[in-house]
């Protein structure tokens, strides 16, 4: 199984982890009213997944592009299957962040990059 496949693109590197966090939103005509009680008008629950990538041995440049290939600012989002339970889930996401860190620098010129994390966010609520 691919734990995660991104625009229908498997890339040949270790997923070691996968976090799910989702947040409920809400329309601005969310509040108080004069007795007190909140009035709730919520737009939808949206998933959020922290997917941490590190390099399979051979495969760095493969690694390297799937980096390169979140980085990209775009206006629609991208299509991403993930490991849930014991099938997969799709979503079609944005890439707000990813962090990554160096392992080792070779004679000052090669990089080894221990693995970076990258945060996918639902473009639409899965829960209306």
């Amino acid at each position: 199984m691919n734990y995660v496949v991104i625009n229908g693109i498997a890339y040949d590197c270790i997923c070691s982890k996968i976090t799910e966090s989702w947040e409920k939103l809400y329309t601005e005509n969310t509040g108080r009213a004069t007795n007190g009680v909140m009035q709730l008008d919520p737009i939808g629950t949206y998933f959020y997944h922290n997917v941490e990538f590190f390099p399979r041995t051979g495969k760095e440049e493969e690694y390297e592009q799937l980096y390169q290939f979140l980085a990209i600012p775009r206006k629609e989002g991208i299509k991403v299957s993930l490991c849930d339970g014991q099938t997969t889930i799709e979503h079609e996401c944005y890439v707000s962040k990813a962090e990554r860190e160096v392992a080792i620098i070779k004679n000052g010129t090669k990089v080894k990059w221990k693995g970076f994390t990258a945060k996918f966010t639902q473009v639409a609520p899965d829960i209306l």
